[in-house]
């Protein structure tokens, strides 16, 4: 499955070449799905997927655009929470799950 960039969302054009490549690369190892979120001014922000997977074992690769400690909770098939070490985040993550 191809990565569900939204280029349009990512506002780092760097960001989008890597994650193109890491697709590449990752070509026939399982299935990917990429996108960002944006905290509201807060320290966590809910991530739902438009469709579920199928385990809630996969991996997720995050970075962010501001010098803060991301990290990754309550993982289930249909989305996770990330947290921001910032309570008052307005970071915009960008986030990449491999199952």
């Amino acid at each position: 499955m191809p990565l569900n960039l939204r280029e349009n969302q990512i506002q780092d054009k760097a960001v989008v070449d890597v994650l193109r490549d890491i697709d590449k690369a990752l070509a026939g190892l399982g299935d990917s799905v990429s996108s960002s979120v944006t905290f509201a001014t807060s320290g966590t922000a809910a991530v739902t997927f438009d469709s579920p997977v199928q385990a809630a074992n996969y991996r997720i690769f995050i970075t962010g655009n501001v010098n803060e400690t991301f990290w990754v909770t309550s993982k289930t098939v249909t989305g996770f929470t990330l947290n921001s070490s910032n309570a008052s985040s307005v970071a915009v993550v960008d986030w990449l799950l491999i199952e």
